[in-house]
């Protein structure tokens, strides 16, 4: 899978990804790319890691209306799905299992796993590096970014919460409390958190229909298998998807220019005498 997004990323030889954001000026007040100075690249981008954490996750703060109104609804859709669907989709997935499907969701089940981000943004991020393309290279990091971010958030919902796995067989409506505790980590999916914010974040960054309908697919059937599994109920699944996404769309739409401005950021260079703190606008 990897290989596949990396070759449409960059066939033709023109990724159809959208422009990277600038980096900082170097001493020559030019910027560096990712070819000439490939440790100040890759140093910049670890320090965006760290600074843009802070402004993803201090976003609500600076939430409007209609963000506040997305939120509400990823909540309420949640919690419809818990009483209206959760329990009559658990039935009809135990009806429709077959070793044959056991076999296919297995695999896809892989795409939605800890190591999926990792394999793939490794894989864009250095192809981007070694081929000296910064769009390609920054959509690496995204990938890595939004999975990173997303992960945490769900990792700690799920331990506040401690809802009951389906597969315990206690019903939609059980909670233990806070706990790490595996079969209470039920809400919400990790899988389908990991696999919209992939999704999300490179279908931003590629910003084509054919890449968004194939994305998102993908990350579709990973919570489906979720359910197939009776690992997640419907409402996990859901509540995932909609934090994987809403890091993923916000970590590739950080840097855009809001009301005709430039982007703005900011960065840590390492210098020879110690550290350059500075802000890009």
């Amino acid at each position: 899978l990897p290989v596949l997004l990396l070759a449409l990323l960059t066939i033709g030889g023109n990724p159809p990804l959208r422009s990277a954001e600038p980096l900082p000026p170097d001493s020559t007040g030019t910027a560096p790319s990712s070819g000439p100075v490939v440790i100040d690249t890759i140093l910049y981008d670890a320090s965006k890691i760290g600074t843009d954490a802070l402004l993803i996750f201090s976003a609500p703060a600076r939430f409007d209306g209609s963000d506040w109104g997305l939120t509400a609804g990823a909540m309420l859709g949640t919690g419809l799905l818990q009483v209206a669907a959760d329990e009559p989709v658990r039935e009809e997935f135990v009806e429709l299992r077959t070793d044959d499907r056991n076999d296919a969701a297995h695999y896809i089940n892989s795409l939605g796993s800890n190591l999926a981000p990792v394999v793939l943004s490794g894989t864009i991020y250095l192809s981007g590096l070694i081929f000296d393309a910064p769009s390609v290279r920054v959509a690496g990091r995204h990938v890595f970014q939004a999975a990173l971010y997303a992960g945490l958030t769900t990792a700690a919902l799920k331990a506040l919460f401690g809802r009951h796995r389906p597969e315990l067989n206690n019903g939609a409506f059980t909670y233990e409390g806070p706990t790490f505790d595996d079969p209470f980590n039920s809400l919400p999916s990790g899988h389908a958190t990991l696999a919209f914010a992939m999704a999300s974040s490179l279908a931003a960054d590629i910003d084509e229909p054919w890449a968004t309908v194939g994305l998102y697919g993908a990350a579709t059937a990973v919570g489906v298998v979720r359910g197939y599994h009776d690992r997640h109920w419907s409402s996990d699944v859901f509540l995932g998807a909609a934090i994987g996404t809403a890091f993923g769309y916000g970590v590739a739409h950080l840097d855009d220019p809001e009301d005709g401005a430039g982007g703005s950021s900011l960065y840590f260079m390492p210098m020879p005498n110690g550290v350059m703190v500075g802000y890009v606008f």
